[in-house]
């Protein structure tokens, strides 16, 4: 049963797994590997992201290719995980996902909190990934809107 006492306080803990995949922030090389120029006059911006994080799903030891999605607070909305992130343009402050185009702004320079785990964890049972990462079910009843 997920209690305050056994709370998970990393992305390391939030989904022990590691059978299947680790999960943890991206580092600046990764994210630099994801640079790439998106066409701002046919982009259509859905949000923007007033903090932000990328999160990888690292299966690079099973011979899979790691997946990244951004995590942080969009502007208006409130916290959201996105779909695959495909591009970062810094240049013009875009992202790039499989389904959308961000705005983003700053990255979160903070440690991810009880609250963003919380989040994390009901949206990779929401996406199907919470049980083969470990995750606690205790997080399937936390209901919280995601994008």
């Amino acid at each position: 049963m997920l209690t305050i006492a056994n709370f998970p306080r990393t992305l390391d803990k939030l989904a022990p797994n590691r059978d299947w995949a680790q999960l943890r922030l991206a580092t600046d090389a990764e994210i630099d590997g994801l640079y790439g120029s998106i066409d701002a006059g046919n982009a259509v911006v859905k949000a923007t992201f007033l903090e932000w994080t990328l999160i990888c799903i690292d299966q690079s030891g099973k011979g899979h290719p790691n997946g990244y999605f951004l995590y942080g607070c969009l502007q208006d909305i409130g916290e959201v995980g996105t779909s695959v992130v495909h591009c970062f343009d810094f240049q013009r402050g875009l992202v790039r996902t499989k389904n959308s185009t961000y705005r983003i702004r700053q990255k979160m320079e903070r440690d991810l909190d009880i609250s963003d785990l919380a989040f994390l964890g009901a949206l990779l049972y929401r996406w199907g990934l919470g049980l083969p990462l470990g995750v606690d079910p205790g997080f399937i009843f936390m209901r919280r809107e995601s994008n």
